[in-house]
């Protein structure tokens, strides 16, 4: 069963004032397009969804700036003094239930200094009412954090992006924050928040004993002060990289901005076009070289244990060809199940089940003399042999092999070489370039961008040495673990302590291990949906060979090849890998919830729109999608795809540009 939105109710909220939008919820299809030009209010559906939820309209251009939720015509013709009331209520229906969040805030009235009337806001309060189908005298309502655990339910705020969406702001859906926010909601979903904390506290009671014991054991002493000195190194690594994760985020979105005035600045738009190109085949030269790397890493392991074998290989393959010449190597005849019929004459043969006579005997006699090595071990020399054979001609591909990876590296390097030539020498072009604009100085913008940059770089670093940091403290915890296990087992005087620290540990062992398999199975459910979801979406069937998601939940595309491509994906293919990867975190979910896409094609070119609309036409069977076009997205190809499946609305500004016209009232 999906869960759908039935309807968006506004009460004096912005320029859609009072009236409901209603969607399409039939079982043939749930589908509803909603079409309207850029500053009509569009967006204004997504921020009205967003702030009825959290409580804020979290796609705005600028929220500081942005005027009052209040519609500003009736704040314009207001009285000083009036309350103007503002709600949005979203209506669900989530199986038998029917669910009904509501936002609802007072604006007061009053003048500004120029004698123009301004609106004083109040506090936002939200009510959740759910409803049994039939059942309305029993309705629960819940308010305020009550209201927001339900909230949470449906529609977790760590991952908004992933239902409510904006085709036109991909670049934010692939962050470290965003990953970190997914894989927490992620936890949320499966319950393995509950293990964890679980899981914490086990630790804490553990340590409480382990204190205890220490006063008796300088060993344990000993150990309990290098775990909690390893503790807090560990906390300070994982503090420092979320801190330097988020920094990179914040710098890279400021890098962004320079780079979009920049762009936007015609006399040097197409240097900016080239670094935008030349930094994107850089990007693929590092992704490049990172396969490369362990790609020879895998060779060196190789060929280390090759090489170091290869006299005994070859003096192995060289006595079993030399076994077979004399005929040594029999291929089913065991020598001493010979030795039992010379010993048992009487017996008959196991093979054609005749009997024994002196003829047969001396046949045998000579067979044991002519071979000296048993059946078995023929057997397995000769199955060893073909792999002796593959690496004896391995071997002798060493020095192709090599050329071919040095090769490889050169490449490489020379993209890499020649990228960062050219970007230097845009950079330094920018640096010195004299503005004709007094709005633009680019030289001071390009100042900017390369401090900018080298923060980046210098954050970049500082989350690897965390990441490493983490890993080696993560380590010697497990072997400061180990040595405390066998310290009690030696501490008799305390037995009942260390009876406790034992049932401990072992319940934390265990709740942890049941709570990374849950992550794992989470995780694979969630890369396997993904795969399924961008290959049946994408058009090039000879490009795209896997999707990885890492433990913190990035995300990498890789080629049939098995190199890394996630850094050249086109704006259509990252659509694409983004639609993928929200469908697959909704199934995970257990909820079948609704998604809302503004500019779903926008990204999307001429030739690529068609197959896209298509692939969400063939979901939306399955799945509700409230799609916001603008006329030109909305073309005469979607448009025949749409035709008879999708329920459409057309929505205008009024003559005065103060109202949505449209909907409903």
């Amino acid at each position: 069963m999906s869960i759908v939105i039935n309807k968006i109710a506004f009460k004096n909220y912005r320029q859609y004032g009072t009236g409901s939008l209603s969607f399409n919820t039939s079982d043939s299809g749930m589908l509803s397009v909603i079409i309207a030009q850029n500053g009509t209010g569009k967006t204004t559906i997504l921020n009205a969804i967003t702030w009825c939820l959290y409580g804020k309209e979290l796609h705005l251009s600028d929220e500081k700036k942005a005027l009052p939720v209040v519609t500003s015509a009736i704040v314009k013709n207001a009285n000083v003094g009036d309350f103007i009331p503002v709600e949005v209520i979203l209506s669900i229906t989530d199986d038998n239930n029917t669910v009904e969040f509501k936002r609802s805030e007072t604006f007061k009235i009053i003048k500004d200094s120029l004698d123009n009337n301004k609106v004083i806001s109040g506090h936002s309060r939200l009510t959740v009412s759910t409803t049994v189908e039939g059942a309305f005298e029993n309705t629960d309502i819940k308010q305020d954090a009550d209201a927001d655990i339900i909230v949470k339910q449906y529609f977790d705020e760590a991952i908004f992006k992933f239902y409510f969406f904006d085709g036109e702001k991909l670049r934010d859906f692939f962050t470290a924050s965003q990953a970190t926010s997914i894989q927490q909601s992620i936890f949320n979903i499966s319950q393995i928040t509950l293990l964890d904390n679980a899981c914490s506290r086990l630790y804490k009671m553990n340590n409480d004993r382990t204190k205890k014991l220490a006063k008796s054991s300088p060993d344990i002493a000993s150990l309990n002060e290098q775990q909690e000195e390893q503790q807090n190194t560990l906390n300070a690594a994982e503090a420092t990289r979320k801190y330097n994760s988020d920094l990179a985020e914040k710098l890279t979105k400021e890098r962004e901005k320079l780079d979009e005035i920049l762009r936007g600045y015609e006399p040097v738009k197409k240097l900016q076009e080239e670094r935008d190109i030349l930094t994107q085949k850089f990007d693929k030269a590092e992704d490049d070289y990172k396969s490369f790397k362990a790609k020879r890493a895998a060779f060196i392991r190789k060929y280390i244990v090759l090489l170091s074998l290869y006299p005994r290989i070859k003096q192995t393959l060289e006595l079993i060809k030399e076994k077979e010449l004399a005929g040594d190597l029999p291929p089913a005849i065991d020598p001493d199940l010979i030795k039992k019929l010379l010993k048992n004459p009487e017996q008959h043969c196991p093979v054609c089940d005749a009997s024994i006579d002196e003829t047969a005997l001396e046949h045998f006699q000579k067979l044991l003399t002519k071979f000296t090595v048993s059946s078995n071990t023929s057997n397995y020399l000769k199955e060893i042999k073909g792999t002796l054979e593959l690496s004896i001609e391995e071997i002798g591909k060493f020095h192709s092999n090599l050329d071919e990876l040095k090769q490889i590296e050169i490449d490489i390097k020379a993209r890499k070489q020649s990228s960062e030539k050219r970007l230097a020498e845009i950079s330094a072009s920018l640096s010195n370039f004299e503005s004709l604009s007094d709005n633009v100085n680019v030289s001071d913008l390009e100042s900017k961008r390369s401090n900018v940059i080298y923060s980046i770089n210098n954050a970049n670093q500082a989350i690897g040495a965390a990441n490493v940091t983490k890993k080696a403290c993560e380590a010697e915890l497990k072997k400061i673990d180990e040595k405390r296990s066998i310290a009690l087992k030696k501490m008799d005087e305390h037995a009942d302590i260390c009876k406790q620290v034992s049932v401990i540990t072992m319940l934390h062992s265990n709740f942890t291990s049941i709570k990374n398999t849950i992550m794992n199975d989470m995780k694979k459910e969630i890369e396997r949906t993904t795969w399924e979801f961008f290959d049946r979406m994408i058009w090039k069937k000879n490009t795209f060979g896997k999707i990885e998601i890492s433990d913190n939940y990035d995300i990498s595309v890789y080629n049939k090849e098995g190199a890394e491509m996630t850094g050249s994906l086109s704006a259509t293919e990252q659509m694409a890998l983004a639609y993928a990867f929200t469908l697959a975190i909704h199934k995970a979910s257990g909820k079948n919830c609704p998604l809302v896409i503004d500019s779903p094609l926008g990204r999307v070119s001429d030739t690529n729109r068609e197959n896209m609309a298509d692939a969400l036409k063939e979901v939306s069977k399955n799945k509700q999608i409230i799609m916001l076009f603008t006329p030109d997205e909305y073309s005469d190809e979607v448009k025949k795809i749409y035709t008879g499946t999708a329920s459409v609305r057309e929505l205008v500004l009024s003559e005065d540009e103060n109202y949505v016209e449209g909907i409903e009232h």
